[in-house]
């Protein structure tokens, strides 16, 4: 940590982050983040899917400017999220986790 760090910690200047907009819905491809969560974009969206995804707090992020850490989340952890049956379920155990590792 820099000198300069140091002194914007002690003065309490650093601010906390403000929640990306929803925007517009992702390219396959694309990215989503939930706090310290990324899903990486392997199907298409439809729409009530994208609106179930921003109203759980998922925000599409353009990983080319981002600079910070996100764990992975797994294929069968998306399929799960996607699915109309499991997606409740799937969402708390993803917010739980993100929770408890959440980027200061």
């Amino acid at each position: 940590m820099t000198f300069l760090h140091r002194l914007r910690t002690l003065f309490n200047i650093r601010k906390q982050r403000q929640e990306p907009p929803v925007g517009t819905k992702p390219p396959v491809g694309g990215s989503l983040i939930l706090n310290n969560v990324r899903i990486k974009i392997k199907v298409a969206l439809d729409d009530e899917q994208w609106q179930w995804l921003t109203l759980m707090g998922w925000r599409r992020v353009d990983m080319r400017t981002n600079r910070r850490h996100y764990q992975l989340l797994s294929d069968v952890m998306m399929r799960k999220l996607l699915d109309k049956a499991e997606r409740d379920r799937a969402q708390a155990k993803i917010s739980a986790q993100s929770e408890r590792t959440k980027h200061k």
